[in-house]
Formats: structure tokens, C-alpha cells, sequence
């Protein structure tokens, strides 16, 4: 696509924090970094640094394209855990301890 007026723009963002919701007409995904990087801390909505606005159809065809590249990704990986490992959580907060050197 030429450059200038309606030209695509690429952006690459690494996100931690997400959300979905939808209306009768299309899905909306917000994507972005969570700013308080405290262990426990709730995300806000200023988390949110881009918001993607899709139709049900696209919206459907993203989740089984997702669903495939995860099948993929599992086999050559192994499964995914999605339920944080308490323990090693725990030994990340202790080491991040105010005044803990």
C-alpha cells in the first residue's frame, strides 16, 4: 500500500493485561501493558493502550486461528498452565521485597 493518506501503520506491542466485551453488532478486545508492575495489583482501565473492534464473524476466525497456533505451540512445547505456580510466585515476591537487597 502507498504511503500517506489511508497508508497501514504497523505497531508491535508486548501486552500483559486484556479484556473483551461485545455488542449486537461487533466485539471489542483492549490490549496493553498492566502500569503497576506490584505483585497483586488489580489492572486498570488505564491499562489499556489499544482497543481492536471486530465483527463476529472476524471475531470467530481469530479464536480458531488461536485455537490452532495453540494446538501447535502445545505439541512441540507441551501444555500450557494457565493457574499462576503458587510457589514460584511466592519466591518472586519475597525477592522483590521493599528493602530486600
Amino acid at each position: 500500500m502507498p504511503e500517506g493518506e489511508g497508508a497501514a501503520t504497523k505497531a508491535f506491542m508486548y501486552i500483559n493485561n486484556s479484556g473483551v466485551g461485545f455488542s449486537g453488532v461487533d466485539f471489542q478486545i483492549g490490549l496493553g501493558m498492566k502500569k503497576d508492575r506490584n505483585p497483586g495489583a488489580l489492572p486498570s482501565p488505564e491499562d489499556i493502550d489499544l482497543f481492536v473492534f471486530m465483527s463476529p464473524q472476524h471475531a470467530k476466525g481469530l479464536i480458531q486461528a488461536f485455537n490452532q497456533a495453540l494446538e501447535a505451540y502445545e505439541k512441540i512445547y507441551g501444555e500450557i498452565n494457565i493457574t499462576p505456580n503458587e510457589e514460584a510466585m511466592q519466591k518472586a515476591m519475597q525477592k522483590f521485597q521493599p528493602g530486600r537487597i
